[in-house]
Order: structure tokens, then sequence, then C-alpha cells
């Protein structure tokens, strides 16, 4: 009897399938990337967007939780937009509204990493009269009136692996945007003595 020709191949079918699905399975289960992330340095909220490209239906998805934000952090928000590589109007549209609420409470939108063709462009379109850019997030958190985390503090940080966190008398409230979980003294604390033998 013969053995119908299907059944010789799925064999060898099987041995290539498999690596397949479960290269394919372990893809589902990856966590997404996150497209938004929110920090805060003091009474700064700082975001970045990992968004390539921003077109309007991205402006108008983005606009109402940063809108929401911007009211958590009092109007102090930095945005990380060097993962942006094109944008339409309407983003700009949706960022000149977010300036504006920000400006409402006091506060000030701050962007910063913009790559340099985006920035010339902002510049020469009279857009600064309505924006302010930055070069990068130590800048525009001094635009902000609030000081990066020292290079000693993120190292003792990262060292204990703990979270760098301004105190709660500094930062923003704990339900705000994220708890003040540790606090690292301003000053690094003196070396031990050694005790001669």
């Amino acid at each position: 009897m013969a053995i119908p020709a299907w059944n010789r191949v799925a064999p060898v079918l099987s041995l290539v399938a498999e690596p397949i699905m479960l290269a394919l399975q372990r893809a589902e289960h990856t966590p997404p990337q996150s497209v938004v992330s929110v920090s805060h340095v003091g009474k700064a909220a700082v975001v970045s967007l990992n968004f390539p490209v921003i077109r309007e239906r991205q402006a108008n998805l983005l606009e109402g939780p940063l809108s929401d934000l911007c009211d958590l952090a009092q109007g102090r928000v930095a945005m990380d937009l060097s993962q942006v590589t094109s944008f339409s109007c309407a983003w700009i549209n949706a960022l000149i509204c977010l300036t504006r609420r920000c400006r409402t409470q006091g506060g000030e939108l701050v962007l910063f990493g913009m790559d340099a063709a985006s920035a010339r462009t902002i510049r020469d379109t009279g857009l600064l009269d309505h924006l302010v850019l930055e070069r990068d997030k130590a800048s525009a958190l001094k635009a902000l009136g609030e000081e990066p985390v020292s290079n000693w503090r993120l190292a003792v940080a990262r060292m204990l692996d703990i979270p760098v966190a301004i105190p709660e008398s500094q930062g923003l409230a704990p339900a705000s945007l994220a708890p003040a979980s540790f606090s690292v003294p301003a000053t690094p604390p003196p070396l031990p003595t050694r005790y001669a033998a």
C-alpha cells in the first residue's frame, strides 16, 4: 500500500512549523511597548512619546489624556519628542491647545528633543510665540524651574535598586502621578571612618 504524498510531507512541515508557531506564541505574550510614559521631577511632569508619526487620528487620541495630565501636574509639563520623526498640523494644534491649558494654570508646556528639521519649521513659521522648545531634558526642566536629579543620586539609586523620587512636600501629591516612595538626601552621606588595628 502506497503512503499518500501528504503523509510524507506532513512530518517535515510540522518540524518547520513548530518553531514558527512557538515564536508567534511568544510574540503574542510579550508586553506591548508603551507609547506614552510619564514620570515627574519635583512638581513637573515629564512625558515621553514613543510615536514615530503623529497624524490627525493620533493627535486626537493623545490630546485628551495629555490635557488631564496638564491638570494633574498643575500646568508644569516637559514633553520628550525625540521619538517623533513626523507630525501633522493637527499635532501642532494639539500642542498649542495643551500649552494654553498649562498657561491658564500658571505653568508651561516645554517641548524638548525635537529633531532639527522640525524645530526649524516651528521657528520659521513663527510658532515659537505659542510653543516653548528646548534642546534636552535638563534645559526643559530648568525652564520649568526644576533641577534634574543629580548624577550621584541616580547612581546610588541604581546600585540599591530603588526608585528616585522627590519628597512629597516638594513633589506632586502621591495620588496625582506617582507615589513618592523613597527620597535620597540632597548631600551625600559621610564616608565611614576606618579604625586603626
